[in-house]
């Protein structure tokens, strides 16, 4: 059998893998069906050599024969770098779960799905969940009220103890239900006095806790313990926030090597879990650190109320970059102000939206400690996304400076200056400020170590009044790729980043900016041009400065780029 040129495949996008499922399932190709190896999508097993055959036809215009190019493990290789899911039953590669049985050729899995929902909660008689056959992870999220008194919280314990959660977990700071008082900066002695407590409750309950916890320095701790954990399971663990804080982990001694017991996922299981805390969910590095290292779950602990489109949306990117699922719970607030809300939210690694039911109150909204169990299981199994809506209501910009001509940035990159390898500087005419223009092929949008390392290039440093575009350029995309996945992400990218998202594909056209409060925009085309305000796309220095009373210091920056140059290794 002679292999095709390894470069070959490469050029191969995901667009073209869509491309092949939709031909493979409205043409009904002929091919050599597959005992051991498939491509997994939405739900439905695809005979993976067949969908690569026609992929190479998609890309290149020309046949290929099967027996050109190998299968098995090498074929899961192939689908994997690209994202999708795929498994070789016959090695176990790509099987995250024990082996998957009972498949059959182009029909839909057999096993049951989860409901898609809109912000509300479900009873648990109610609830439809996948019936993997791996592992399941049942995790209580309490949604505790600030003012809860200690017979409350030993009700949410009690609670707790007679379910049958794996794991349950409180939002940021809720430690003075342990009476831990602080200790004249004796930090480390605060922090085994924590664990101390906190592994109290765990082996009271008999199950893992996640706490939050703030010690006299400032530090805000996300604490994990399990007091019955078992051989390979971690016992205990402290995570520290980075931003929006009076003292950030980024002040450690040693950041980078501080940084390495940080991140290292919590296991629980079979599980691997990791923890964020509140505004840390609107940036990508931090979860990307644990989506590099393969954990299905991570779980973010936030203060208090939210506005929950805003929230829900930068949640979901994190789960849909990661491939994990992403949990999110906080503290219940009776005044919620500025259209916030307080809820859980739960996202599976597709985007799809979680079900949780109550185990500690009414099933028919969020309540004030409320127990919000969500089932969590492997990536390989998701097969529920939520659409997002791609033609939301548009509007141009009032007060806009630059035009970009809508499906040809490249008109102001003929006139830019090439800074490096994908970004160019254009020289805004008659304003004293510099268009950075970062170009980002297909499907690396989705990889925070593709992107990030552009917008923090240190080649950008010595141009002054830089004002920030992403350009997401696509051969060809399926209306279906772009609700599930590219659209979430095209906002959420613009959100996180305070800069302008542009989407450009032979069928659709795209412009994204954010307001100042961080709240995604689809900007209007108004001819052949996006009328841009770049005053919203001031992109990283728009963060990294000293502001919202010194809880964002500048100095932060150097080490936040320092985890950029770590995932990107």
């Amino acid at each position: 059998m002679s292999i095709m040129n390894k470069e070959d495949w490469n050029k191969i996008t995901y667009e073209d893998v869509i491309v092949a499922i939709e031909k493979f399932n409205t043409e009904h190709p002929s091919y050599n069906k597959s005992r051991t190896t498939y491509l997994i999508y939405n739900g439905f097993d695809y005979p993976a050599k067949a969908i690569r055959k026609i992929a190479y036809k998609v890309h290149f215009g020309t046949d290929i024969s099967v027996d050109e190019f190998s299968g098995g493990d090498e074929s899961v290789r192939f689908f994997r770098r690209l994202g999708f899911h795929a498994v070789n039953e016959n090695t176990g590669l790509g099987m995250d779960i024990k082996k998957i049985s009972s498949r059959k050729m182009g029909k839909k899995s057999t096993k049951d799905e989860s409901i898609v929902h809109k912000n509300k909660v479900i009873s648990k008689k109610e609830i439809v969940m996948k019936k993997n056959d791996g592992e399941i992870l049942k995790v209580g999220m309490v949604l505790e009220w600030d003012c809860c008194t200690e017979a409350g919280f030993q009700r949410i314990l009690d609670t707790a103890k007679s379910s049958d959660i794996d794991l349950l977990v409180f939002p940021e700071y809720c430690t003075h239900y342990l009476h831990v008082e602080h200790e004249n900066c004796l930090c480390d002695h605060e922090l085994n006095n924590v664990y101390e407590k906190c592994l109290a409750v765990s082996k009271e309950i008999v199950k893992p806790i996640v706490f939050g916890f703030e010690d006299s320095k400032g530090r805000l701790y996300s604490v994990y313990v399990n007091a019955d954990a078992k051989k390979g399971e971690t016992r205990t663990h402290r995570y520290v926030k980075h931003v929006m804080t009076s003292y950030s982990a980024f002040e450690e001694e040693d950041y980078m090597q501080f940084s390495q017991t940080q991140f290292t996922p919590i296991v629980l299981k079979n599980f691997k879990i990791g923890l964020t805390i509140c505004y840390e969910c609107e940036f990508p590095v931090f979860s990307r650190m644990y989506g590099l290292q393969g954990v299905d779950l991570v779980i973010n602990c936030t203060g208090e109320s939210v506005i929950a489109h805003k929230w829900g949306l930068f949640n979901k990117a994190r789960a849909i970059e990661n491939k994990c699922s992403v949990l999110v719970t906080m503290k219940y607030s009776v005044d919620y102000g500025s259209g916030r809300k307080s809820r859980t939210f739960g996202y599976n690694s597709l985007g799809g939206e979680l079900l949780p039911y109550n185990i500690n109150g009414s099933d028919n909204e969020w309540v004030k400690d409320g127990i919000y169990v969500y089932e969590v299981g492997k990536a390989c199994n998701d097969t529920e996304y939520t659409t997002d809506n791609i033609n939301a209501e548009k509007a141009e910009n009032k007060n806009h400076q630059v035009d970009i001509p809508v499906n040809n940035v490249q008109k102001l990159i003929l006139k830019s200056t090439e800074i490096d390898e994908g970004i160019y500087c254009h020289s805004v005419k008659n304003r004293n400020e510099n268009l950075i223009i970062c170009l980002v092929d297909g499907m690396d949008i989705l990889v925070p170590e593709k992107f990030l390392p552009m917008l923090y290039n240190p080649k950008l440093r010595t141009i002054k009044h830089k004002r920030y575009v992403l350009v997401n350029r696509h051969k060809h995309l399926t209306e279906k790729t772009l609700e599930e996945t590219l659209s979430p992400i095209l906002k959420v990218r613009a959100m996180e980043n305070f800069c302008v998202v542009i989407l450009e594909s032979d069928n659709f056209s795209k412009c994204y900016q954010t307001s100042f409060n961080k709240m995604s925009q689809s900007v209007m085309a108004s001819g052949d041009v996006f009328k841009i305000d770049i005053s919203r796309a001031t992109g990283p220095e728009a963060t990294w400065k000293n502001k919202n009373n010194d809880n964002m210091l500048k100095k932060w920056r150097s080490n936040y780029e320092m985890l950029i140059e770590k995932i990107a290794k």
